[in-house]
């Protein structure tokens, strides 16, 4: 039953997380890990949690959605009663994928002009949208937005992250120039590596304790500690894939888990050359051994 009900309470502080910003669902799949990888001995059963664990978090996305849905439809009724502006324009559940990356991949270089910055990407899918998809709304291009709006008082403008094209183009830029010069996107992800291991906390390089930590727990064989080291990783992937600047690369805690793994593995070796050197314990070990 405890098991059951902390599972709940996981689903619903990953599934609220997640809908604030889509980035936090890493935090499902680390707590996925730290499930196949704990206690529980039966395999059956981490595979149930886990099971469950993405069951109720969908279930709490979809009612987040659906609270904020009927809220929208409550808003537009009051809003046309009271003569006001209803929108009437797309709507998107969160950020888009390839439009960060698109931004991020402008970390380190300038090379192809990419930078993390978004009217950089804007202006140069502004071009293509207008000749291959004939989306001609103008732009400035110091702007967020097209100088276009879906009501006649532009209260409501539209966004370039409506336009189901804009995704397309910036994923086609983005895997042109890697197949063009795989090189140069590699040389992007060691210099993001670095960084990671670099900038993190508790303080720098503290992610180089990471690899020590992981020898331990895999010649002690400690398997719930492998478990807070691989899941405390998983966030990692955000500064790896998109961007790595900016603190990015604090967000994940594997620096601190490795820490704390370390300390303890040290302190536990202190310990028992401690108590091994006390008189009482080596007494009572050679009358043991009689």
């Amino acid at each position: 039953m405890m098991s059951f009900l902390l599972l709940l309470i996981l689903a619903f502080i990953i599934g609220v997380a997640a809908e604030m910003r889509n980035e936090n669902i890493i935090l499902l799949m680390a707590c996925c890990v730290m499930i196949l990888l704990g206690h529980e001995q039966n395999i059956k059963n981490r595979i149930l949690y886990c099971g469950l664990l993405i069951l109720f978090t969908v279930a709490t996305r979809q009612g987040v959605q659906s609270y904020f849905q009927n809220k929208f439809d409550q808003t537009k009724i009051l809003v046309a009663q009271k003569k006001g502006h209803v929108y009437t324009g797309k709507r998107i559940k969160g950020h888009q994928f390839w439009h960060p990356v698109f931004c991020g991949l402008g970390d380190f270089d300038r090379k192809y002009d990419y930078a993390w910055k978004d009217q950089v990407a804007y202006q140069y899918a502004i071009p293509i949208l207008r000749d291959r998809y004939q989306i001609s709304y103008p732009y400035h291009p110091d702007s967020l937005h097209f100088q276009a709006w879906y009501d006649s008082a532009h209260m409501y403008y539209i966004k370039f992250d409506e336009i189901e094209a804009y995704e397309k183009v910036m994923k086609e830029k983005v895997f042109n120039d890697i197949q063009q010069d795989p090189s140069w996107y590699f040389n992007i992800l060691q210099k993001r590596i670095f960084r990671i291991l670099h900038d993190c906390l508790p303080f720098s390089n503290a992610g180089f304790l990471f690899f020590p930590a992981i020898a331990l727990v895999y010649v002690r064989k400690q398997r719930q500690y492998l478990a807070l080291l691989l899941a405390s990783c998983l966030p990692c992937a955000v500064p790896l894939l998109i961007h790595s600047g900016l603190g990015a690369t604090l967000n994940p805690l594997y620096g601190i888990v490795a820490l704390a793994i370390l300390i303890h593995f040290l302190f536990s070796y202190l310990n028992h050359k401690w108590l091994l050197s006390r008189p009482d314990t080596r007494s009572t070990q050679k009358q043991s051994s009689k």
